[in-house]
């Protein structure tokens, strides 16, 4: 069995959907670590596995691209507009996994948090590590798919 060890990047305005994020639960097998800030900060961003932009109040073309640079290719990235902003979103939308409305409840941001959490752990339960010779696991995180 795999265990897996998801690093959070919440960035742009702190807002109660973090809030309600944080107190979420990992699934089994899952460890959730967070790391806010209002301003990107490019280290946090390359090394996240989850990314949550909050665009309420920013300019899109000023925040989206620099993150989309410094993040990796396979960190999930999950947008947090208003409304309005979504048709500038859409040279984006490849980069994205998924846009939040805001403003949203509590409760709807915990219950679409979860519905991710359910996705990326079945992704990660299809999922299995190498063994090379002599049953031996690789160091490296070498996953084939099942």
């Amino acid at each position: 069995m795999y265990h897996c060890h998801l690093r959070f990047y919440l960035t742009g305005c702190p807002c109660s959907v973090f809030e309600s994020i944080k107190e979420i639960l990992p699934f089994e097998h899952f460890a959730h670590e967070f790391f806010e800030s209002v301003e990107l900060e490019t280290e946090q961003a390359c090394g996240a596995d989850v990314i949550l932009l909050n665009l309420m109040g920013r300019e899109v073309q000023k925040r989206l691209p620099t993150l989309l640079e410094a993040k990796k290719k396979e960190t999930d990235l999950i947008v947090l507009a208003d409304k309005s902003q979504i048709p500038e979103l859409e040279e984006y939308l490849e980069a994205v996994r998924d846009i939040w409305v805001m403003p949203m409840t509590d409760a709807e941001a915990r219950f679409r948090f979860q519905k991710w959490q359910q996705t990326y752990k079945m992704e990660k339960d299809y999922w299995q590590p190498v063994f090379r010779g002599n049953n031996q696991q690789c160091p490296e995180p070498c996953l084939v798919q099942r």
